[in-house]
């Protein structure tokens, strides 16, 4: 039921934008002009010419592409110790905890943020939830840090647990100097079974 009234209105609202196209710009309103034409026309005359003037950057090593590939494949090592900290309004860096990988942003998601919905031979993309039913807020600039908290910490059985932080953190492949400490540093990464 949800669905088809959210389709309904999706398809309601694409009317309406049409016909206040319409009416707000007159007939041609919506239209491309003759000069938008000319002058799109003019552009791809000039990118043509500046290609054939200067070519194409002559790449030979792909360092840049490389370092991606590394980040990448640390990113995907479960056992990549780093550090994180937040600073405060003085510049003072304040360790949050040993960490496990550079965290990961609350606003990713696991499935596709969007869906095709269909309606009347009409169609458009809507968003789609989450597996548990709810929808990400777009935007959202807060980051799941993986810590890994040592055995005996108060309230804690120890081991890699996830922390919900929304400062803006540093996440260091080394131990940078830090004022203090919320959790004290933590001792080898033990096999979380993952």
């Amino acid at each position: 039921m949800f669905m088809e009234e959210r389709n309904w209105r999706a398809g309601v609202l694409a009317v309406a934008v049409a016909v206040v196209c319409g009416l707000s710009m007159g007939a041609s309103g919506c239209q491309r002009t003759e000069a938008d034409f000319q002058e799109r026309q003019a552009t791809n005359q000039l990118t043509e010419r500046a290609f054939s003037t200067v070519g194409m950057p002559a790449i030979k090593s792909f360092t840049e592409k490389k370092f991606l590939k590394y980040l990448y494949e640390l990113r995907d090592d479960p056992t990549f110790k780093t550090y994180t900290y937040n600073m405060d309004m003085t510049g003072r860096l304040h360790h949050i905890c040993d960490s496990v990988g550079y965290g990961i942003p609350y606003s990713m998601q696991f499935s596709n943020p969007e869906k095709r919905a269909e309606w009347g031979g009409a169609g458009d993309t809507i968003p789609q939830a989450e597996p548990n039913g709810l929808f990400i807020p777009e935007g959202l600039s807060a980051t799941w840090v993986l810590c890994t908290v040592p055995q005996g910490t108060p309230g804690s059985s120890g081991g890699v647990l996830p922390f919900y932080v929304e400062d803006t953190i540093i996440v260091s492949p080394v131990r940078l100097n830090a004022v203090d400490s919320y959790i004290p540093a933590s001792a080898p990464l033990k096999n979380q079974g993952g």
